[in-house]
């Protein structure tokens, strides 16, 4: 796979191609660049989420972008992962009161999405399926992505789960850059100049 390149000040060129790990590359090394801003210094270590479906090679790619950005020390962090930091570590909230009128009822947009329920629902069916287990084996849900803030999503949780207990954040579209953080808390140790020192997350 690869992608064409436009915005290149060498004319010449225009019709060759760039890899996916250089356009992650471009992304992570902007990322770089505003942390360091912030923080006002070098920064060489980072932790990166990445999907759970993630394999070798593709988590390879992932370093390998990481590392043309700038990276020296990466840390690869499956989303489920850091999502249970999130959810099993204390966090201090933040109030991001947002207002917005969107001129749809709660029936028609169910309506409109019922297709996305019912993968979901095979997604939780199949997810099931594969290591033998039962809903009623499932003590307890963490509801991560901004999908988790619909009712309709919840009653289907409920539903399928109904002796679990459901957790829902009250940012459950940001967990998982939550308990990244977290997790790069616990590499940081007193004194420790390790892996943990000045660490970013992606």
């Amino acid at each position: 796979m690869a992608v064409q390149k436009f915005n290149v000040p060498d004319k010449t060129q225009i019709q060759g191609f760039v890899s996916p790990e250089e356009v992650a590359a471009d992304l992570l090394k902007l990322i770089k660049k505003k942390a360091e801003e912030i923080q006002g210094t070098s920064l060489k270590n980072c932790v990166i989420t990445v999907p759970a479906a993630f394999n070798d090679s593709q988590n390879a790619a992932t370093i390998k972008a990481a590392e043309m950005a700038g990276w020296k020390d990466i840390l690869l962090l499956p989303e489920p992962i850091a999502a249970a930091f999130a959810y099993f570590h204390d966090i201090d909230e933040f109030d991001t009161n947002q207002d917005g009128i969107i001129s749809i009822t709660q029936e028609e947009f169910e309506k409109m999405t019922q297709s996305l329920l019912n993968k979901v629902e095979n997604t939780l069916i199949a997810a099931l399926y594969k290591p033998k287990l039962y809903a009623n084996q499932i003590d307890k849900v963490l509801l991560v992505g901004g999908g988790s803030r619909m009712p309709m999503i919840k009653d289907l949780l409920k539903e399928k789960f109904p002796k679990a207990e459901h957790c829902c954040h009250e940012h459950p579209d940001e967990v998982v850059a939550i308990g990244a953080a977290h997790y790069a808390c616990t590499l940081q140790k007193p004194g420790d100049s390790g892996k943990g020192e000045n660490c970013t997350i992606m």
